[in-house]
């Protein structure tokens, strides 16, 4: 943490340990978010119907159909 105070810090000039630490953070984040994505292309779709139909509940008119739940 000792490093990052410092205003003199910069990640080039790093040690080889943590140019692989910085870059397994951003790879495991990349990873995390590239399946949130998948999950929710699967569950819910891409396109503009298909969010309508999520959010509002269903197709049978301006009404929500059922309640979301928390999660939702």
């Amino acid at each position: 943490m000792r490093q990052f105070a410092n205003s003199n810090f910069f990640l080039a000039r790093a040690s080889k340990e943590t140019k692989w630490i910085y870059s397994g953070f951003i790879l495991l984040a990349t990873i995390g978010l590239l399946t949130i994505f998948a999950f929710q292309v699967a569950r819910i779709g891409i396109g503009y119907e298909q969010l309508v139909v999520h959010y509002r509940g269903g197709e049978l008119g301006q009404e929500m159909a059922f309640p979301k739940t928390f999660a939702e």
